[in-house]
């Protein structure tokens, strides 16, 4: 379900996903996937570079200056969240309303 006033751009969204209105861009959204209300992705990094993948592993070069979210299955987001590009949302986290997630978020994890 997409719903009324959300701008969805160049990306992949799996089964049963809810999007409220917001502004999804250059992101993949696996099964399952919940977004509140007001969800705003950065897709594109201030000085154009191209995006950085950080997991807890390593860091990856996207090769590309346009990447939004990677949110895995499950992953529900509250009200008014924000995201800067080539972030992670691990399978079943769970990020607060407000927030601005700046570095990949864990399977599992809460993000207040």
């Amino acid at each position: 379900m997409i719903g009324a006033n959300t701008e969805v751009v160049r990306s992949v969204i799996l089964e049963k996903c809810n999007i409220h209105f917001g502004y999804l861009a250059d992101s993949v959204l696996d099964q399952n996937v919940k977004i509140a209300a007001g969800l705003v992705t950065a897709n594109k990094r201030l000085d154009r570079e191209n995006i950085a993948i950080t997991t807890k592993e390593k860091t990856i070069d996207s090769r590309t200056d346009r990447l939004g979210i990677l949110a895995g299955e499950g992953a529900e987001t509250g009200i008014k969240v924000g995201t800067m590009p080539g972030v992670i949302l691990g399978p079943n986290s769970k990020i607060f309303p407000g927030v601005i997630v700046f570095n990949s978020v864990e399977e599992n994890e809460v993000k207040k």
